[in-house]
């Protein structure tokens, strides 16, 4: 059997000439941003326009993304652990917004017996794996899809082994990127296992008060809460003035963790008083992860 395996993220630039195209994809996307077409492609024009002037500074900063060479590492990995197990197996990486871009790569996977995707989304939501799910389908007829990752005991050992070094009497705050609530109401679970990755995670370090907050939000619409600005208020309001961060909906490190986590948010935890504000980096390049990642492709095609 010629097995192909697509490990797919959002994507992330490195220069100005990338970006405007970038974003343009990303709210041209009916799972991003549900309203009808027209209007749609109206607001991802301005969007691509007048949000760069803001951001690209935050790239500029940070080197550019390191999302497109972190996923193609994990790609190489993840093929290693697959080898044994397969008579033959490619492992390719895409994008969903920026190069390498899904449509480009899908011309590569043509011709092998199975595929099967992996969306680096640990918690299922219609606006990320959801997204990537019609994406593939809209190209492939028969695919097989591993998701949620977010309860797996090898995704809690990932994130305690990654937390527990950098933990010394702070208090945990699992960090996630917000969804609009509207998917919320409309059954998406991605807050749920959001709060149910943090439970497992602390039980696993022996924790039993933490933190859930969520970040980036944009635009006039409600988000998921609480955001962790409000958290830090609150918990310095209590008492609390060492914390330590954990971006528990990310496999791999984004502008949101490299610029909104460790500069803006730790310049306010500054600002609030906190003594001690630390972000735990992701754990990307583990073995755990290459493992656990393997384990649900053998999961999936033996289904």
């Amino acid at each position: 059997m010629r097995l192909a395996v697509l490990i797919i993220n959002i994507g992330g630039v490195d220069d100005y000439w990338k970006y405007p195209a970038f974003l343009f994809r990303m709210f041209t996307d009916p799972y991003i941003l549900p309203v009808p077409a027209p209007l749609r492609f109206l607001i991802a024009s301005l969007i691509s326009v007048f949000r760069v002037p803001f951001v690209l500074p935050k790239y500029i900063r940070i080197g550019g993304s390191p999302i497109v060479y972190q996923s193609k590492k994990q790609a190489e990995a993840l093929k290693e652990r697959l080898i044994p197990y397969f008579d033959e197996v490619d492992v390719f990486c895409a994008m969903l917004y920026s190069e390498p871009l899904f449509s480009k790569v899908a011309s590569k996977i043509k011709g092998y017996d199975r595929l099967v995707v992996i969306p680096m989304y640990p918690q299922y939501s219609m606006t990320t794996t959801g997204a990537v799910e019609h994406r593939v389908k809209s190209l492939f007829d028969r695919f097989l899809l591993v998701k949620e990752l977010y309860r797996h005991p090898l995704f809690v050992k990932l994130w305690k082994e990654a937390v527990f070094p950098h933990l010394d009497g702070e208090h945990i705050i699992f960090v996630a990127h917000s969804i609009p609530e509207r998917w919320i109401r409309r059954g998406d679970p991605y807050r749920e296992q959001v709060y149910e990755s943090a439970r497992l995670i602390a039980e696993a370090l022996g924790v039993s008060e933490y933190s859930v907050a969520f970040q980036s939000r944009m635009g006039p619409v409600r988000w998921v809460g609480p955001e962790l600005s409000e958290v830090m208020r609150d918990l310095r309001r209590k008492g609390v003035d060492k914390v330590v961060v954990v971006p528990v909906s990310f496999l791999n490190e984004h502008l949101e963790t490299i610029y909104e986590l460790d500069v803006e948010y730790k310049r306010e935890a500054e600002k609030l008083g906190f003594s001690v504000y630390k972000r735990v980096p992701v754990p990307w390049d583990s073995p755990v992860l290459s493992e656990l990642l393997a384990e649900k492709v053998r999961e999936v095609v033996a289904c």
